[in-house]
């Protein structure tokens, strides 16, 4: 295990936009902090950065014993101590230090955590309802749904994005290579990378930077990225198979009745409902049998391995039907020996290459894990945010913040997914022009920034 790594990050605030506060970032190996560093920058917080790399989420004598003591032995009097995701030892770490020491160092620490994971992946839920906590959840009924079990400070904030961060990573990427391409394209359209409607576009969009440009590129300018379409992520090869293996022939059954129904729904959940007292009884019975009762699951296990398998299915059966009809590049820890059609690329850097598969595809998708009951997935921030063109499932808040066919293309089912996907990739000019909105959108309204000062806005 790695040894605690902090340092000091305290910017110079002009009196107009100071913020009296104190934060001290628990960071980890995880996505956006880069992004809200650069928030709390811009909003001129101070803060000061606490790393450790963690090896069990539920329980880390070390983690509680280093944060504990750099909380006492800081010069620093802090208002709060921020994560990304919700970590149970560093929420224990600050509510002992607020009852144990009663004075105005502590009384009013808080521990402010932002979840862009669904569900919350821990077994010390105790830790959840500490009140210290202020706790934001993308997904909205979750975050509904854990203020009604007593978690502490339960709130909703969707996630963001951090255009610049993006716009780098491309921008030096393409080099002078897009400009090369741009400056012959009235000389010779016809052999550039540039679409007709792309030398169109130009005026509306000279001032927006190579980002932009790239964009208007038409999706050819880095070969090493350019597909008809990508996905990102998990092929989910579930704990369902295992679940399943050990049950009766009814237990079975119900729980594929389960997945087979919510295959059909979208912008719905029925998972967490169907599995009620009485299936986790039988299907713990039945672990019993077979285990002699030293094996169980509890239902978050069990309905996260439904979700999962759900997930899989329905990632697969689009890979499987779009491999043979277009390019498909496969971005994922995952392999699949049955999607042989497709280019299966492996995992992609989430900072380096990401944002360079997400830009050069001409069509993104984004097939959110079902467990996600109303929430917009950080993955459809991060591909409009990279100026990429994005077909996504329903969710009742991405239909809430972002128009339908002009920022994003939403998918009823699969093959309105199929069919669309056929449509775009012949609509050059229509399918520009969205990537473009969805990249303006999330540019001016979707920022770290304006998420953060909402966040820290509610303990002033």
């Amino acid at each position: 295990m790695k040894n605690v790594q902090y340092y000091m990050m305290v910017y110079n605030r002009s009196k107009e936009g100071e913020r009296n506060m104190n934060i001290l970032f628990f960071q980890w190996f995880a996505f956006m902090q880069k992004g809200i560093e650069n928030a709390l920058k811009k909003m001129n917080v101070s803060y000061e950065v606490f790393y450790y790399d963690m090896k069990d989420w539920d329980n880390d004598d070390e983690l509680e014993r280093k944060l504990s003591d750099y909380l006492k032995n800081s010069n620093v009097t802090y208002d709060a101590v921020f994560s990304v995701n919700f970590i149970p030892m560093v929420s224990d770490v600050c509510s002992r230090l607020v009852s144990e020491f009663n004075t105005d160092r502590y009384r009013k620490l808080k521990y402010i955590s932002w979840v862009y994971d669904c569900p919350v992946n821990i077994r010390r839920t105790a830790a959840l309802k500490n009140d210290c906590n202020i706790i934001y959840f993308f997904d909205r009924i979750q975050a509904e749904s854990y203020a009604k079990q007593g978690v502490r400070g339960a709130g909703h904030m969707p996630l963001a994005v951090d255009t610049d961060i993006f716009a780098g990573v491309i921008n030096n990427a393409f080099g002078n290579v897009v400009n090369n391409v741009t400056n012959n394209v009235t000389n010779n359209v016809g052999n550039s990378c540039i679409s007709d409607v792309a030398v169109n576009e130009r005026a509306e969009f000279k001032d927006k930077g190579i980002l932009q440009e790239s964009i208007l590129c038409n999706n050819n300018v880095l070969p090493a990225y350019a597909c008809d379409v990508a996905f990102v992520g998990k092929l989910y090869r579930s704990d369902y198979q295992y679940i399943s293996k050990y049950q009766d022939e009814y237990t079975r059954g119900y729980l594929e009745g389960i997945v087979s129904t919510q295959e059909k729904i979208y912008g719905g959940y029925v998972i967490d409902d169907c599995v009620n007292y009485n299936i986790m009884k039988c299907i713990n019975d039945n672990f019993a049998k077979v285990s002699g009762g030293t094996y169980s699951v509890i239902k978050p296990e069990v309905t996260y391995a439904l979700a999962t398998e759900v997930t899989g299915r329905e990632r697969y059966k689009a890979l499987a039907l779009l491999q043979n009809r277009c390019r498909v590049n496969l971005y994922s820890t995952d392999k699949d020996e049955r999607l042989s059609g497709l280019n299966q690329c492996g995992p992609v850097d989430y900072y380096n290459r990401m944002p360079l598969a997400f830009n050069q595809a001409k069509i993104n998708l984004n097939i959110s894990l079902k467990i996600i009951q109303s929430g917009i997935p950080l993955r459809v921030f991060d591909v409009l945010g990279c100026g990429g063109f994005l077909i996504t499932n329903y969710q009742q808040e991405l239909a809430e913040n972002f128009e339908d066919g002009r920022e994003l293309v939403i998918y009823e089912d699969i093959p309105d997914l199929i069919a669309k996907v056929d449509y775009y990739l012949s609509h050059d000019d229509e399918r520009l022009r969205i990537a473009c909105n969805g990249y303006e959108k999330v540019k001016s309204e979707c920022t770290f920034e304006k998420r953060m000062n909402k966040i820290l806005s509610g303990m002033l």
